[in-house]
């Protein structure tokens, strides 16, 4: 879902897929650059829902810059306390398990962590982002 000011408020804790762009420069190719997303928790949100701050995961700081273009996922939708667990131990492991190469990797990401209903049984559908 693209956050827009009109059509999603935002809540702290809620997840956030940004897309991120990493420049090298390579010794024989030259400089060079890829884009992925990777998922964050939001931080900090603005009296209207907009986002201010999220924090990547295996990121150390919160990243103030507000993203022009993201997808949330909220906390009605997903576990966020068993993504976090998983992505921290993902992470411990793979140093770039926090990036995807597009939006339906990250969906596949997700599913396993779709909330459940109160009554125990999983909610039909799909993760929606």
């Amino acid at each position: 879902m693209e956050m827009k000011k009109s059509s999603f408020r935002a809540a702290r804790g809620d997840l956030i897929i940004t897309q991120t762009t990493s420049s090298y420069v390579h010794l024989k190719e030259g400089s060079q650059s890829r884009t992925f997303l990777t998922l964050g928790r939001v931080t900090s949100v603005s009296r209207d829902g907009r986002v201010k701050a999220y924090r990547t995961f295996g990121a150390h700081h919160d990243s103030r810059s507000t993203p022009s273009h993201c997808h949330l996922v909220t906390a009605q939708t997903v576990d966020l306390a068993a993504i976090e667990r998983d992505m921290t131990e993902l992470i411990a492991s793979r140093w770039n398990a926090n990036e995807f190469v597009d939006l339906d990797s990250v969906r596949a990401y997700l599913r396993p962590f779709k909330a459940t209903a109160a009554n125990g049984k999983s909610q039909p559908g799909k993760v929606d982002i």
